[in-house]
């Protein structure tokens, strides 16, 4: 089963510079599940799937956080 931790460690990895990624990997290393969720991140597709939509990007995650700045603060 996955967990809220898996699915946002999911998309840090997917979309985020490494950056953004290492402050959600800190912001959620304290919660129970993480090693679990970490764990199955990384036995998942998640790296093929990240290098496909790298692939096929027109816009990075710093486009997207700027574009967004009044609702995201990360």
């Amino acid at each position: 089963m996955r967990s809220l931790t898996h699915n946002q460690l999911r998309v840090a990895l997917l979309h985020f510079n490494a950056a953004r990624m290492g402050r959600v990997l800190n912001a959620l290393r304290n919660h129970a599940r993480f090693g679990a969720a970490l764990a199955m991140a990384f036995e998942s597709d998640v790296w093929q799937k990240r290098a496909d939509l790298a692939a096929r990007r027109v816009r990075d995650d710093d486009w997207l956080f700027e574009k967004f700045s009044d609702s995201c603060h990360v």
